[in-house]
């Protein structure tokens, strides 16, 4: 992943209150490209 989309996860995921999202139970879309394509329909309203 870019280090720009990387960060971008880390940052969504830390926005939902995910400190360590490797040994935490994260939603299903932060596993996938679906919380990329979410997010992009979010701001594109």
């Amino acid at each position: 992943m870019p280090d720009s989309k990387r960060d971008l996860w880390f940052d969504e995921l830390e926005k939902l209150g995910y400190e360590n999202p490797f040994e935490e139970d994260i939603p299903i879309e932060y596993k996938s490209i679906l919380w990329w394509k979410n997010l992009n329909s979010k701001t594109k309203r």
